[in-house]
């Protein structure tokens, strides 16, 4: 599959990225979130199913001004989502959204889609706004970060995870997991401060993601990220088990 600018061509040059991508229960297609952004900081996102042996591309969700799109398949073939209640023109930031207008609440909230059916909107939270990170394998839970403001530092989860720049300090996020049935949202308290989860474990007992040593507690500049390693979070315990060195 050939994934074209969001842009039309007689627009600014941009450059074009697939972010995000997840298989189809039955691994026929595979989900990408994509992202164009130009010289002008103007940023599109959509939502592509590519079928895996032809490429042709169906629109789940159509080019938008939104940088908290992001999506992933569930292990039962819905489809889950977070999105801006309202697009943001010139905007390449999905963070302390509330902050932006103080006339109006823009925020962003978990959609799910149901195969064959409209998508659903699953959250409406005014102080939170989700970014989507992964269902869990049961299909009961959405793991998802807060973009607002966490503790007066940015919750920059996302720029981290759109660029692969580390600039964007991938700390000071508050997690939730979200029913997928009722909406409802469990935040994740005493997490450790320097663990960025990224996937349900396959059991669901644990979270799965990258922690950076951390020598000097509660200063962000001495976080060493030349010496990550991958471990899991017992969602029970909040207890940490390095996967790697």
């Amino acid at each position: 599959a050939t994934i074209n600018s969001l842009f039309e061509p007689n627009e600014s040059s941009s450059l074009t990225r697939a972010t995000n991508l997840s298989y189809s229960p039955d691994a026929q297609n595979i989900l990408a979130t994509i992202f164009s952004w130009n010289t002008q900081e103007n940023l599109l996102s959509a939502v592509y199913q590519i079928n895996n042996n032809t490429g042709s591309k169906t629109t789940i969700v159509t080019p938008r001004s939104d940088p908290c799109l992001n999506a992933g398949y569930a292990d039962n073939g819905n489809i889950f989502y977070s999105m801006l209640n309202q697009e943001l023109a010139y905007y390449l930031n999905c963070q302390d959204l509330n902050n932006i207008d103080s006339e109006v609440n823009f925020q962003s909230d978990i959609y799910v889609q149901k195969p064959g059916q409209a998508p659903i909107n699953l959250t409406n939270t005014e102080n939170i706004s989700e970014f989507f990170i992964d269902v869990s394998s049961d299909n009961k839970f959405v793991l998802v970060a807060d973009t607002n403001t966490y503790d007066g530092y940015w919750c920059n989860y996302a720029l981290n995870f759109f660029f692969k720049d580390y600039s964007y300090w991938p700390f000071d996020c508050s997690y939730y997991l979200v029913n997928t049935e009722t909406g409802e949202l469990t935040q994740l308290f005493e997490m450790p401060y320097t663990f960025i989860p990224a996937y349900f474990a396959p059991d669901n007992t644990s979270l799965i993601g990258t922690n950076w040593p951390l020598p000097q507690v509660g200063l962000r500049s001495f976080v060493d990220t030349n010496l990550p390693y991958t471990a899991t979070l017992n969602l029970a315990t909040m207890q940490m088990t390095a996967l790697t060195n």
